[in-house]
């Protein structure tokens, strides 16, 4: 077979080989191991077959004959240690490869390059501003920063649960594809370990799926819980004869307490962890309960005071639950494990540098302490506090972009505001302050002229929480007035309040559209009458060619089946029909109120 090899010349070339089969732990899928005559095996994404010409003609078979016997006495070389030198390797390069460009007049295929195939020849090189990949080495964090990342995919239906170990490299140590901060552009593959010991390549955009699929809205990582298997109870557990307690007016009461109790939870996916009592109640209530009476808990003080009543309720309980996974009990942000404050915090930092073999946490504790240290001055155990200081205990702080902060505690001094967040960069040092409402109009007239001048028309409701009928200067109308929008309700209606809380009649809420949307009507509801909120509902009437476009559908046709008014299944059919949708439309009490104001107008 054929392999594209432009390692070793400026040119395209396939390369005489021998197929080897699959590569399975280089590479990506549809990689294949082959040899070359010098004996080097070598992994390919593009191994092309010989055609049935080629397989058929004489040349062929007579170089795949000097192919074999080159390929023989080089592995023979190698096993017996004696190397090949360079002109050796040259000489058999040059033998058994074939030009693509040479190749194509007889009818073959150029092939796409992959990642792992640069292309070298300056007619390939892309002219104008392109903005290249950063180099693999020249920004080890950037590359590294999914490492030790937990992940969850679902394979047929089966979730499991796994840990990035860290990029994947190809034969000769080149890290495989190319990083990117837009996912669906970044090539990177990235290997994951999996809780039974198993190791798969996922890309860089399934590395983020599988993060995102395992977090919160908030980036917190949750599990999906699958059942309880076991319990402990260490020594601050309350025992059954401490577990009541006697009021002032002698009543006795149950010691509302879980403390000192542990249940093992099952996650799909079969992960075990370790939750205390007082997280599991909160999540899964229900759960909690079957499990206490299953297992005879029922009369201990941590479950009795909760679980009778919660069987009792389950039916309420269960719609008032709405949590359906737990959080983990380690302070993770998408699945990366984010150190605790405190000393402990900084031991399972250094910790977590050891497990992934990285230094992020180590690097940021660096620059942390040469930013503040200069500020403070660290006493020993017995020395007094010097003329001038204020003693004040430290913490630190971490989040998840690998820095750190340390911090005074404020709970227990009252330090200086300078001291408290002493590397916090505060407002008032910015040299530029942004207003985020003038922000916000800024991008959103920005984006509406975009928009007119592809040719769209505009209409656009806003709370602006100001006077809309006031064309001030750096308002919200006279900046829309400059976009080519106006207000459409104020055109055809005195200023109205639209908030409850307003006594001024002042509308701080409009639906503002452009000269090409024909408005023929609009108004403001009364509040509570159309949406039960704090503002009233508001409205416009516009045409059907505005709302559908100039191309109006036209109706579909319907040939209504023949009533038989003889056959009274019918007849009674027909009148339930009836009867239900002057229901759904309110049509009596709607034709009692046209009536009265008939009457009313005379």
């Amino acid at each position: 077979c054929w392999c594209l090899s432009p390692n070793r010349s400026s040119k395209d070339g396939k390369q005489l080989c021998r197929w080897l089969g699959p590569s399975f732990t280089i590479g990506a899928a549809l990689c294949f191991a082959v040899a070359i005559a010098n004996g080097q095996v070598l992994q390919r994404l593009s191994v092309i077959p010989l055609s049935a010409e080629e397989q058929n003609s004489e040349p062929m078979e007579e170089k795949k004959k000097e192919f074999m016997e080159d390929l023989k006495k080089n592995l023979k070389k190698k096993a017996d240690g004696v190397s090949i030198s360079e002109e050796e390797l040259d000489r058999i390069w040059h033998k058994y490869n074939m030009p693509i460009s040479a190749i194509e007049d007889g009818g073959y295929l150029q092939y796409a390059q992959y990642e792992d195939h640069p292309q070298e020849d300056p007619r390939h090189k892309i002219e104008g501003d392109f903005e290249e990949p950063p180099d693999q080495e020249s920004d080890p964090v950037e590359f590294d920063k999914y490492v030790s990342a937990k992940v969850s995919f679902n394979a047929d239906g089966v979730e499991t649960f796994g840990v990035v170990q860290g990029r994947k490299r190809d034969s000769s140590g080149k890290l495989i594809g190319h990083y990117h901060e837009n996912p669906h552009l970044d090539t990177s593959i990235y290997q994951v370990e999996f809780e039974d010991g198993k190791v798969e390549s996922f890309y860089a955009n399934q590395i983020i799926e599988g993060i995102m699929m395992n977090v919160d809205d908030e980036g917190n990582t949750m599990y999906r819980f699958r059942k309880f298997i076991d319990h402990q109870r260490d020594g601050r557990a309350v025992r059954g004869d401490n577990g009541w307690y006697t009021t002032s007016s002698g009543l006795k009461r149950p010691r509302k307490t879980t403390k000192g109790w542990k249940l093992l939870a099952e996650m799909k996916g079969g992960e075990t962890k370790w939750l205390d009592l007082s997280v599991a109640k909160e999540a899964f209530p229900i759960k909690v309960a079957e499990y206490a009476v299953a297992n005879k808990l029922v009369s201990e003080p941590a479950f009795a005071w909760w679980v009778p009543y919660t069987l009792r309720k389950r039916d309420r309980v269960l719609k008032a639950v709405k949590r359906r996974a737990v959080k983990r009990q380690k302070p993770e942000k998408f699945g990366i494990e984010v150190p605790g404050p405190g000393p402990k915090g900084v031991a399972r930092a250094y910790e977590l540098d050891a497990q992934n073999g990285t230094s992020h946490w180590n690097d940021a504790l660096i620059k942390e302490v040469k930013t503040i240290l200069p500020a403070l001055k660290i006493l020993e155990e017995d020395e007094d506090v010097p003329v001038g200081y204020q003693l004040i205990e430290i913490m630190t702080e971490m989040d998840l972009t690998w820095k750190a902060q340390i911090c005074a505690r404020g709970d227990q001094t009252d330090p200086p505001m300078s001291v408290t967040y002493a590397s916090v960069v505060t407002r008032e040092s910015q040299t530029e302050k942004i207003d985020p409402r003038k922000a916000l109009v800024d991008d959103l007239c920005k984006q509406i002229q975009k928009w007119r001048d592809e040719g769209c028309e505009v209409l656009l409701g806003i709370d602006a929480n100001e006077d809309l009928s006031v064309n001030s200067p750096d308002s919200i109308r006279q900046r829309f007035g400059e976009c080519g929008m106006e207000e459409a309700i104020l055109k055809r209606h005195p200023p109205t309040a639209t908030h409850q809380r307003n006594q001024s009649n002042v509308p701080i809420d409009g639906i503002f559209t452009t000269s090409g949307v024909p408005v023929l009507a609009g108004g403001y509801y009364a509040f509570g009458e159309f949406v039960e909120a704090d503002h009233s509902a508001l409205w416009i009437d516009i045409d059907l060619n505005t709302a559908l476009g100039n191309f109006t559908p036209q109706g579909s046709t319907f040939k209504p089946r023949k009533l038989t008014l003889l056959d009274k299944r019918s007849v009674r059919r027909y009148l339930q029909l009836a009867h239900l949708g002057y229901e759904e439309h309110d049509i009596p009490s709607r034709l009692t109120k046209l009536n009265q104001r008939i009457e009313s107008n005379g």
